[in-house]
């Protein structure tokens, strides 16, 4: 006579889900556990996004309008030029998205339809440029790599940033 032992094994899925299968010995069929698929980076984002508070992002938005000092028309021209092409990675394929591309189309947002989406991509564009504003070279900036690159990103260094009106500017 067959015992009611049972077997537990363990495996992951492509998905990163983990099933749990027990089997009994006395031949009932095999169950199936599924848990939650593990967090991925994707997922973690989601939830930050969630979590931010409506003061945060208003603060994301205040503060990028201020560190992308380059207006939208003068960021497009800049954009079409060697000095910006020369920056960029040689293998990006054609009709690649570029920062600065995605700056342009946040620049033309109403308030009222900014995105959740387009609040990280703020977030990224401030978590970019305010570590490069640190690390400004000696000597003369206006025909330098740092400052091309940073235009790329939308912030000239050789103007003055602009500091809009909100209790958040200090931070």
């Amino acid at each position: 006579m067959r015992g009611s032992v049972s077997k537990k094994t363990k495996s992951r899925s492509r998905a990163g889900t983990v099933k749990k299968a027990v089997r009994a010995t006395s031949g009932a069929k095999a169950r199936i556990k599924k848990t939650a698929p593990a967090k991925t980076k994707e997922v973690a984002t989601q939830v930050k996004a969630k979590a931010r508070s409506g003061k945060k992002q208003e603060w994301i938005i205040e503060e990028f309008r201020s560190v992308v000092n380059i207006p939208r028309n003068q960021l497009e021209r800049w954009l079409g030029t060697p000095e910006s092409r020369k920056l960029r990675f040689p293998d990006e394929p054609k009709g690649a998205k570029t920062p600065g591309q995605t700056i342009l189309k946040l620049l033309a947002k109403k308030h009222d339809k900014i995105t959740r989406e387009d609040v990280d991509n703020m977030q990224r564009v401030i978590e970019f440029i305010g570590p490069r504003l640190q690390k400004r070279p000696k000597g003369d900036i206006l025909a330098s790599n740092w400052r091309y690159s940073l235009m790329n990103w939308g912030h000239d260094p050789s103007k003055p940033l602009k500091r809009s009106r909100g209790k958040h500017n200090g931070k």
